[in-house]
């Protein structure tokens, strides 16, 4: 008998990987949040999510997801990090910098995301939303395994993030 193929909403990589051809930014957000949650299974989509994130043109919230999934899929490629620095700094939108940090916090075990400490301090310290700055706060104490008292209290005080 066959292996049968991993499938999020009913859907499979291959057609998951087809939906990231879409004109439609949201549907390629959602393939490539699925593509995430499939995890390891879903490996045959990492030049497609690697395209993604090397675009010019996709949009750079996609771009935030699809670097996501990749850390589900492949955490040792080397476009995540570099893709989650790019759009902390994204001019255009601070929910995107709010997402990057996010998912800079949540993946602490990624190669080199130490390495965005430095930028999400700077968010912190002049990010013009409140919501990034609040947002880079819990990504650092996460990063550095601190997080005793409940994130979304934490980041509301003028403490610094962690100390050295």
């Amino acid at each position: 008998m066959p292996k049968q193929q991993p499938k999020y909403l009913d859907k499979t990589v291959k057609e998951w990987i087809k939906t990231l051809e879409q004109g439609d930014a949201l549907l390629r957000r959602l393939a490539v949040y699925a593509l995430g949650e499939m995890g390891p299974d879903a490996k045959d989509a990492i030049p497609a999510l690697k395209k993604v994130l090397t675009s010019k043109d996709e949009e750079s919230f996609v771009k935030v997801w699809a670097a996501a999934a990749l850390a589900k899929i492949d955490p040792k490629n080397e476009l995540i990090v570099p893709t989650l620095r790019d759009c902390m700094h994204d001019e255009e939108f601070g929910f995107v910098r709010s997402l990057a940090a996010w998912h800079a916090g949540r993946n602490r075990h990624l190669p080199g995301v130490l390495a965005l400490q430095k930028d999400l301090e700077n968010l912190i310290d002049s990010d013009p939303d409140q919501n990034v700055q609040a947002e880079a706060k819990i990504a650092l104490l996460r990063m550095h395994g601190k997080t005793g008292s409940p994130l979304e209290l934490t980041c509301m005080s003028r403490q610094p993030a962690f100390s050295s």
